[in-house]
């Protein structure tokens, strides 16, 4: 069943498939919300994990590419910060998802602004993240 809800929301999202920031808020609701959904079936399959690498993210995605296809989307249009137009960095090499305020991060924003990133929580919902939250965590350099 969460297949047919995934490659709905997919179909619906009406993606043009490119890479960089999009002129659809709509679109960018979308693709965010996919980005989380594939994590999460990525995390349930591999016993609540995190991805080792973007690499295996990758390849994992490569298995749904119909999926993906479906919503006219492909693997870089997933990865890409609609806001910046760069791609997300992905929680990789954790051994359970990333907490942070309560929210489970699943990629976030690769420079801030004003010591802050733009994050996607697995629910595809879009979080403001300190800078210092993400050092405390190792995932980036003070």
């Amino acid at each position: 069943m969460w297949q047919v809800a995934v490659v709905w929301l997919l179909v619906c999202a009406g993606c043009s498939g490119g890479s960089g920031p999009s002129e659809s808020p709509q679109e960018d609701t979308y693709t965010i919300r996919a980005l989380a959904v594939f994590y999460g079936e990525f995390s349930g399959e591999h016993g609540g994990r995190t991805p080792k690498s973007e690499a295996e993210f990758r390849e994992f995605l490569a298995t749904r590419r119909e999926r993906l296809e479906a919503g006219g989307m492909d693997v870089d249009r997933l990865l890409t910060s609609p806001r910046s137009g760069a791609p997300w960095v992905i929680v990789c090499g954790l051994p359970r998802p990333l907490l942070i305020s309560g929210s489970t991060i699943v990629a976030y924003e690769k420079s801030a602004v004003d010591g802050r990133r733009a994050g996607v929580n697995i629910r595809g919902g879009l979080e403001s993240i300190e800078d210092a939250k993400l050092q405390a965590a190792g995932l980036v350099a003070p």
